[in-house]
């Protein structure tokens, strides 16, 4: 036997556990990326319902940051202990975190495909509500449905009526500073009713409380922010459209 034919193997063994931990760690970073890459529309959306001014005008992150560590710690973290990478974790954090703010401004440049989408990244509460309704209206005329801003005083609960392919949809727009609560849940389960509408939708640029999310769940009203409405065609109200 060589006498550097131990100095050799062990060289080579050395060489094979570096090569195989830069494809782990190489693979970890991949599955990262795609499923932030698969989440880009909910994660841009949520980042504008989470970040808010202070009486000052500087961007609060707090629930922004929150968010991000719960779609880590629900996304991310199951998939890598899943494919059993998940001790590269530690040191992939930071830059998940700043990745996945990239691709947010990444979307929200490329989602803006008209002047109406780009006004819909630019809502404030500063706006006024007769015009927000109006957003409303025309982002769901930019996605092929009829659309129309209800008369002020006799809407019986509705905003905004939109029809698709037969199917008739009352929406409440509700351009709030603060979540929405079950009370435009109940009163656009009302307007369904009266209208004989087969869908019910609210739609605001806020968030929703905990209440309005389980009624709503319950009732089969979509709880939507305004940029959902870019994307919100017949296919997915299908599936609402049989449980009423």
């Amino acid at each position: 036997m060589p006498p550097d034919l131990p100095l050799i193997s062990l060289a080579f063994i050395i060489l094979l556990k570096i090569t195989n931990r830069f494809t782990q760690k190489r693979k970890a970073w991949r599955l990262i990326k795609q499923l932030i890459h698969y989440y880009a529309e909910n994660l841009a959306i949520k980042r504008q319902q989470s970040l808010t001014l202070d009486s000052y005008g500087k961007v609060q992150k707090r629930l922004w940051n929150k968010e991000c560590l719960y779609f880590c710690n629900t996304q991310i973290l199951p998939l890598l202990k899943k494919e059993r990478l998940s001790s590269y974790w530690p040191r992939f954090e930071k830059r998940t975190l700043h990745y996945i703010e990239r691709q947010c401004r990444k979307y929200d440049k490329t989602s803006a495909r008209s002047p109406v989408f780009a006004k819909a990244l630019q809502v404030t509460t500063k706006m006024d509500p007769l015009e927000y309704e109006r957003l409303c209206a025309e982002l769901l005329k930019q996605n092929g449905w009829k659309a129309h801003v209800t008369p002020v005083g006799s809407d019986q609960g509705t905003d905004v009526i939109a029809t698709r392919n037969g199917v008739m949809m009352v929406v409440q727009c509700k351009l709030y500073s603060r979540p929405v609560g079950n009370r435009a849940v109940q009163e656009i389960i009302a307007a369904r009713a009266y209208h004989h509408a087969q869908l019910a939708a609210v739609v605001t640029n806020s968030r929703y409380t905990r209440h309005a999310h389980q009624l709503a769940a319950s009732t089969g009203v979509h709880l939507l922010h305004h940029r959902d409405l870019q994307n919100f065609t017949e296919k997915k109200t299908l599936a609402t459209k049989t449980l009423l």
